[in-house]
């Protein structure tokens, strides 16, 4: 509550930071790692925590998808500019944990993101690596949604390499996808 965040701000565990027009509230770095260390110590929190996380971010991500592609590119990206290490610690857990629906609805959104800002190479490697991990989670990817979500991130993944000039890599992850595609019944990876 805004209660809440004025009395931690009083007592100086939290700093009130203005980022252009938000305004956000910053925990000090020592006490950070203090509280990751409590968390830690609290049996299944740290997974709950992380998921929340995860959760949230990739959201915030696909919510600003549309506004990329058509509305309000440049505001979109600078807002997800401006929370792109929690953006890329939400998408590598979701990855870890081949947590399809989140990674299935935030891939298109970060993929604009990275179309606009340009780090082609971190791109290609997040999404090839959330696809390998899928695959490597779901055994191959006989769950039919988990080979549809590996072949749009295969697909992404080989468009990025092709951008970078990687045309062999490229092609062979394309293939890839398109099998996976195929055999899943994804439209979009086809």
């Amino acid at each position: 509550s805004l209660p809440g965040l004025i009395a931690l701000v009083q007592k100086s565990l939290l700093r009130r930071a203005e980022r252009g027009a938000s305004v956000r509230y910053e925990l000090h770095e020592l006490l950070r790692q203090l509280a990751d260390e409590q968390l830690g110590e609290i049996q299944g929190e740290r997974a709950a925590v992380e998921q929340r996380h995860s959760q949230h971010y990739l959201a915030f991500v696909a919510e600003r998808e549309r506004r990329m592609a058509r509305d309000d590119p440049h505001a979109a990206v600078a807002e997800i500019q401006g929370e792109l290490d929690n953006v890329r610690q939400a998408w590598a857990w979701a990855s870890a944990h081949a947590w399809l629906e989140p990674l299935a609805n935030s891939a298109s959104g970060l993929s604009y993101f990275y179309l606009h800002v340009g780090p082609y190479a971190e791109a290609e490697q997040g999404f090839g690596l959330a696809a390998d991990l899928i695959m490597a989670r779901e055994n191959g990817a006989a769950n039919e949604r988990a080979g549809q979500v590996a072949s749009t991130l295969l697909i992404l993944h080989a468009g990025y390499a092709v951008t970078q000039n990687k045309l062999d890599q490229g092609f062979a992850a394309a293939q890839r996808g398109i099998a996976l595609a195929l055999a899943s019944g994804n439209r979009e990876g086809q």
